[in-house]
């Protein structure tokens, strides 16, 4: 449900004109998700460890040869979205509360997914 930014007067007023929001369900590292989920399905997952560092340093040398082939930019494209200042890196205050989206619980939202997948 959306709020109703209506003043005394009768008159609106939303916070968010002409501004990005920022809004998440969930504020969680890859170890918290990896976790729940191996908890769920009972079983580990097998994981690579990504470098964003060395995938950004990897990209720039590509694109300083010329190089824009997909595993370039794909690099390039992964490290901004998992680096340390990705687009979602903004901490767990958000304007999630000021939109009016409800909270939720994470390990519920997976045993959904888990569920809807049928394999538990």
């Amino acid at each position: 449900m959306v709020p109703n930014w209506k003043l005394r007067d009768g008159t609106e007023r939303c916070p968010f004109k002409n501004r990005s929001i920022r809004a998440h369900d969930f504020y969680l590292c890859q170890k918290e998700i990896r976790t729940t989920l191996e908890s769920e399905i009972g079983q580990k997952l097998d994981l690579d460890d990504v470098d964003v560092l060395e995938l950004k340093k990897k990209s720039g040398e590509g694109l300083a040869r010329g190089d824009f082939t997909d595993k370039t930019i794909y690099r390039l494209t992964k490290s901004y979205v998992l680096g340390p200042n990705a687009s979602g890196a903004w901490g767990e205050n958000d304007d999630s509360e000021a939109v009016g989206l409800p909270k939720r619980e994470f390990k519920t939202v997976i045993k959904e997914v888990v569920s809807s997948f049928g394999t538990k």
